[in-house]
């Protein structure tokens, strides 16, 4: 592991600042949406189409993105996605001055491809730089940055970012899409940045000849233990969403807190604790071991859930906030450890794991949705929650490995290109 880290810093360091710059985006994202909305004057279901758009186009490319890490390399994923961040900001220009809806639905659909890429190939490439034994402490580590970029965001975006309620025309031009046209450059100019550094040799890695992306697949549905992989992270995010999606919702039973101050508040403290658990949590995987660990948060973050679910109290809502921290590591571990023995297969695999974490989080938050009025469904999301905690407090203490039944060394299933 070490010695591609230290021997590529700047490369690893170009890798790990994208969690953050796309956690940053995501959040971003979250606030200026209702901005258009508003701008466009959309309905409750054209804007609910938009945002099945974004959804879909990020699950329904993950897969293809897994495809094409398998036949370009991590590297071109990394740029890629990048490039596609930057195309959906910047066409977010024309569709303000031109006030074409459509380009604004382009504009999201080629964000949540360029979503897709990054997730893929970030995590993935991560566990690659180095040993496979150490591959889930390092992807836990590099996942710290993802919530800090959340944090970031919601503090200051909402000043260069929010127009005044009756905004006229030049200011929604100046204080919501000038800042996107400056983020896309900016990322254009990121892209230009890592495409010119060197990058590790598995960054460029392409499949020897005669291998067929096909027989991947089969081979990946065929492993037990990648199809628990994914089912378990799916389940996860699904219950990640429910929990999340309930929170502010919870603390205004509780507290009473106006919608906007307390929307900021309960998330900025969630994820706070969600980079304080992924860090305490990557630390103590230099002496325990990572499924231990997994099975030892998942049993505080299912107790913590199952509280807040049958009653109101204050005491419910530290359980809640709490919950961040120890939830905090179970998407990197699973993905690692899901991947980490895959070899030639890791590409489409990641991709197949994406996919099924955003079909678990498109599941809860249509869900969330189109019941959330209903008497009590608070309560019953915080259940739904503390049950897939428990399935991957299940899945921990299984102590499934994710290794292939008949592994493929990567020395024989890849040829190395350079940069």
């Amino acid at each position: 592991m070490r010695q591609d880290v230290k021997r590529y810093p700047l490369a690893f360091a170009l890798t790990v600042s994208l969690f953050a710059i796309w956690g940053g985006a995501h959040r971003i994202f979250g606030i200026v949406s209702p901005q258009f909305e508003r701008f466009f004057a959309l309905s409750y279901l054209q804007s609910s189409v938009i945002f099945l758009s974004l959804n879909l186009s990020y699950l329904l490319i993950a897969l293809p993105v897994g495809l094409f890490l398998r036949r370009f390399g991590y590297k071109l994923g990394l740029v890629s996605g990048v490039v596609f961040f930057a195309c959906g900001a910047l066409a977010l220009y024309p569709a303000v001055t031109r006030h074409q809806v459509l380009f604004h639905v382009a504009s999201v659909v080629v964000t949540g491809i360029g979503w897709a890429f990054l997730e893929v190939s970030a995590n993935t490439l991560i566990v690659r730089m180095g040993r496979a034994e150490t591959a889930i402490r390092r992807l836990n580590l590099a996942q710290c940055f993802y919530p800090a970029g959340l944090m970031v965001a919601t503090l200051f975006a909402t000043e260069f970012t929010l127009p005044p309620q009756n905004a006229e025309f030049g200011q929604f031009v100046n204080i919501v899409v000038r800042p996107y046209v400056v983020g896309g450059l900016g990322a254009l100019l990121f892209a230009l940045v890592m495409e010119s550094v060197e990058f590790p040799p598995v960054a460029n890695e392409r499949p020897a000849r005669g291998t067929r992306a096909l027989g991947d697949i089969k081979l990946l549905l065929q492993n037990a233990d990648f199809r628990t992989g994914v089912a378990v992270l799916t389940i996860y995010s699904a219950a990640l969403s429910f929990l999340w999606g309930s929170t502010v919702r919870y603390a205004r039973h509780v507290l009473d807190v106006p919608p906007a101050a307390g929307w900021v508040v309960f998330s900025v403290a969630t994820w706070c604790l969600c980079a304080a658990g992924r860090i305490t949590g990557t630390a103590l995987m230099g002496r325990i071991d990572p499924m231990r660990l997994l099975a030892a948060f998942a049993v505080c973050a299912t107790a913590l859930c199952f509280v807040p679910a049958v009653s109101d109290s204050v005491v419910g809502l530290g359980c809640m906030l709490g919950a961040s921290f120890f939830i905090s590591i179970m998407f990197p571990t699973i993905f690692a450890r899901t991947i980490k023995d895959l070899g030639a297969q890791m590409a489409v695999g990641a991709g197949m794991l994406v996919a099924g974490a955003g079909l678990g989080g498109l599941i809860s938050v249509i869900a969330q949705r189109s019941l959330a009025g209903l008497p009590g469904f608070v309560h019953l999301s915080l259940a739904v929650a503390g049950l897939g905690m428990g399935l991957v407090l299940l899945y921990a203490v299984s102590g499934r490995t994710a290794a292939t039944p008949n592994p493929i060394r990567i020395s024989s299933a890849f040829r190395r290109t350079s940069p």
